[in-house]
């Protein structure tokens, strides 16, 4: 028989193979003839056979992928965040234990590796030019929720960045680790009325720069300490004080361990005379019964006090009950010449003592070149290795220690002293209303906010609001002119807004007002009107206006023509110019002939009584003949004859309408209108053109339906108008400022500061709540005007500093709508512009009379 593992075999049975027994000796070869018995396979090979599982199979660490981010700080910038530093501990101590950053999946667990907070520094200089940058790193779990904790409480910005900004060389390169000189329950100094501690300090490191490459990095890396176990750190260790006893931090030197030997000695020479003591007093008592008792006193007294040891007399429970950060606290200095090393790496190092109170910290330079690679690889990839991480003497640093450490920022005295170094944002930010960001806004420019640039402009759907006055305000070179272009170019495009524009300025190019915006507008949208052509003459009456004004209507004309020669308190006067208005037929020139010919004044009654027009027939029946007259009309004649006695007022007025100068029909059509009446051609013969002009709009708008005023909204701009500034005029733009709203009618003023305004141009600007565009000026009474307006978000200050071609933008809505910075929207480059320059001439002859032909008809 032959027994296998689980059979037996019969080896009589010839018909089965020959099987050899292995065993010792001559072989022997057996016919096994058939299986006897056989039985189940043992259950442990079950066990024994199943397949191994890998622990990287079960358990997976996954390990953080670091976002960078550069911090670039405002001119507002705060360091008091104490209470910031206890949020940012709270907001990583929820992630602190392992089981809060498992994730599951079926039996497959990720760990996640622990959050760490990085903050750096950085000094260096290229081709010659130095810089200062500040850094914030962390996981990518926690990037999003910590850029929008830092943005919301400091008055900085923060921009995505590279890891490979903070690289540092690991040749040429002193490391130095920051450690506590004492027990982490000694603090430093976080007085935080000192907002130059230690920043100021560190900033000297700037001066210390000489040649290009050099750099320094002042680097701080955080880990959350846990609660319970820090306050178990603290309580032990003030038991050992409460005993005359100095807790010492975990770290072994040659001054530590002769300290502790010489403690060591003296305790046990002390307990060797206590010892011998007693036994002499026991031989006493025995043998001599003397009640002398020997006194026991020690060998070797200690030399001095607990508070000589410690430094201090004050020792603050404060730091137990603080949050605390496992702190790592490096500096590197990399340049290729020795010396420079060295004073570069001294600097930091020591503006850093000057945290120093009750603990201070002290740089130790890492000698050995195996750990002085391993920890700037450490800081170029933002990943501790094990042997940092598992440091025991570690600094336990708290959250009002920290505040004093990292996150500090220049304030303003600091950063105009390194201008040059520093890269800061001057400009205020605040939250962008929301109002501002639709689509239906006229775009004017961009806000920036944070890191994100928002696309912004003037609300358009309230029209009340909208159809407001307007004050663009800025000294030259500020971006006014670019932004009544761009203001202009965007309303008749995209909102099909009608536009016009009296320019007595007429810079030649696309700097000047009319040549400027003429390039801007395809050119079958613009009528360009010239009124200091010599050879063209384009008639400017308000004919066709009296003519569709009715009867009663034709006393708002004289009304505004009282105003518009600014008869004072002439009363007779008065009357006559409200009577011969009336019956002009909104012509300037048929109202000095009333006055002047009788023969013409006495058809015109002649036609009034045809209409039906009793009344004022009767008035002027009543001036008699010249003679009767008299001298009552001389105040209005004297007027005239100024305006007439002007070769460009005399042709422009005197000659008859032309149909097809039609304004309203421009307005409906949303045509950008340019009127040209340059100073330096016509004089003050601008003055009284630019008033006229502005009545004919303003009563042309009266005039229209409802329906055309809503479907097309009509703008003037007024360009620096203390040039052409009269009171009636002034007086007559106050009015439309205000009530132009009404007619759909808005108007825009451009000037330097608001003493170029008359004083009650100005009120009634400001009064009537005109949306403000307030840009770079010198002029601080301008800010202060609108103090009310700017305040809490802009101080007067600041908004004094608002840089060129950026406005504070003080917008009316149905709400109050938030004052915000906007960044203008650059001028539209000449490739992208129209060369109309062929208008002025050829809308000249349309719409004007040749010299020749209206010398005839005068």
């Amino acid at each position: 028989m032959i027994k296998g593992d689980n059979f037996i075999v019969d080896i009589d049975n010839p018909y089965l193979p020959t099987v050899s027994n292995n065993l010792p000796g001559p072989a022997k070869v057996y016919r096994p003839r058939k299986i006897v018995e056989a039985w189940p396979e043992p259950w442990y090979n079950k066990f024994l056979k199943v397949k191994a599982i890998k622990l990287s199979d079960v358990v997976k660490i996954e390990i953080n992928k670091m976002v960078v981010y550069r911090i670039i700080p405002h001119t507002n910038v705060s360091n008091n965040n104490k209470r910031l530093w206890k949020t940012i501990h709270k907001m990583y101590e929820m992630y602190e234990s392992l089981g809060s950053r498992r994730e599951r999946e079926g039996f497959k667990f990720t760990f996640r590796e622990k959050d760490y907070f990085w903050f750096d520094v950085i000094f260096k200089q290229e081709k010659g030019e130095k810089r200062l940058e500040f850094y914030v790193a962390t996981s990518e779990f926690q990037a999003k929720k910590l850029k929008r904790k830092l943005e919301n409480k400091m008055s900085i910005t923060m921009k995505e960045a590279d890891i490979k900004d903070l690289h540092v060389p690991i040749e040429n390169t002193i490391v130095q680790e920051m450690k506590y000189l004492k027990h982490d329950i000694f603090s430093l100094n976080t007085n935080t009325n000192d907002t130059k501690t230690p920043i100021s300090g560190l900033m000297n490191t700037i001066d210390e720069l000489t040649d290009d490459g050099d750099m320094v990095r002042v680097s701080v890396c955080n880990e959350v300490e846990n609660r319970k176990k820090w306050v178990k750190n603290a309580q032990w260790a003030f038991e050992k004080l409460s005993k005359g006893k100095v807790p010492q931090r975990a770290t072994l030197n040659g001054g530590r361990v002769a300290n502790g030997v010489k403690v060591g000695i003296a305790a046990v020479v002390n307990e060797i005379n206590d010892l011998l003591v007693d036994t002499f007093q026991a031989f006493s008592n025995v043998f001599f019964k003397s009640e002398k008792e020997f006194k026991k006193e020690k060998v070797i007294n200690k030399a001095h006090s607990i508070e000589d040891e410690v430094g201090t007399n004050r020792i603050s429970h404060d730091k137990a009950y603080l949050p605390v950060f496992k702190s790592h606290i490096r500096i590197f200095a990399h340049s290729s010449d020795r010396l420079v090393r060295d004073s570069l790496s001294e600097t930091p190092s020591l503006s850093l003592t000057d945290l120093t109170d009750t603990n201070e910290l002290q740089g130790i330079t890492v000698n050995f070149n195996r750990r002085r690679v391993e920890i700037i690889e450490e800081v170029n990839n933002l990943q501790l290795t094990l042997k940092t991480k598992l440091d025991a003497n570690v600094n336990l640093i708290s959250t009002d220690e920290m505040s004093k450490l990292a996150l500090m920022m220049p304030n303003k005295e600091l950063q105009r002293k390194y201008d040059d170094a520093l890269s800061v944002k001057k400009k205020v930010e605040t939250d962008i209303p929301s109002i501002v960001r639709e689509d239906t806004c006229l775009h004017v420019g961009v806000s920036e906010y944070k890191d994100q640039e928002i696309e912004v402009g003037v609300p358009t759907k309230d029209k009340d609001s909208f159809y407001s006055g307007y004050t663009f305000i800025g000294k030259q070179g500020s971006g006014k002119d670019n932004l009544l272009q761009n203001f202009v170019r965007e309303g008749n495009l995209n909102h099909g807004i009608s536009f016009v524009i009296p320019d007595w300025i007429c810079q030649e190019g696309h700097k000047g007002m009319a040549d400027g915006i003429r390039d801007l507008i395809p050119p079958e949208k613009v009528i360009d009107l010239d009124l200091s052509n010599e050879e063209w003459i384009i008639p400017l009456d308000l004919t066709d206006v009296m003519n569709k004004i009715g009867r009663k209507g034709t006393s708002v004309f004289a009304t505004e023509m009282v105003d518009f020669l600014n008869l004072g308190d002439l009363t007779r006067a008065k009357k006559i110019l409200m009577e011969a208005s009336k019956a002009s037929g909104g012509s300037l020139f048929n109202i000095k002939r009333l006055i002047e010919d009788e023969e013409y004044r006495f058809e015109i009654i002649e036609q009034l009584e045809e209409k039906g027009n009793l009344r004022l027939a009767q008035d002027l029946m009543q001036w008699g003949d010249n003679k009767e007259l008299g001298t009552k009309a001389d105040p209005i004649l004297d007027r005239l004859t100024m305006f007439f006695g002007d070769d460009n007022l005399y042709d422009i007025f005197a000659q008859p309408p032309k149909k097809e100068v039609d304004f309203e029909k421009w307005m409906k059509e949303g045509k950008v209108i340019i009127v040209r009446m340059p100073r330096r051609k016509i004089g003050n013969a601008a003055k009284v053109l630019v008033h006229w002009l502005t009545l004919k709009v303003l009563m042309t708008r009266m005039l229209m339906s409802e329906e055309h005023k809503e479907k097309h909204g009509c703008f003037m701009i007024f360009n620096e108008p203390e040039q052409v500034e009269t009171r009636g005029l002034a007086e007559l733009m106050g009015r439309i400022a205000t009530e132009g709203r009404k007619e759909r009618l808005g108007s825009i003023f451009a000037f330097h500061h608001w003493n170029k305004l008359p004083d009650y141009l100005q009120e009634n600007l400001i009064s009537g709540g005109v949306n403000q565009f307030l840009m770079a000026n010198d002029n601080k009474k301008t800010f202060e005007k609108a103090k009310e307006r700017l305040e809490p978000l802009f101080t007067v200050e600041q908004a004094m500093e608002t840089p060129k071609h950026y406005s504070i933008c003080l917008l009316n809505g149905k709400e109050v709508i938030s004052p915000f910075l906007v960044h203008l929207a650059p001028p539209i480059p000449i490739e992208k512009r129209y060369d109309n320059s062929f208008l002025t001439k050829r809308h000249a002859q349309i719409f004007g009379r040749h010299w020749k032909e209206l010398q005839q008809v005068l």
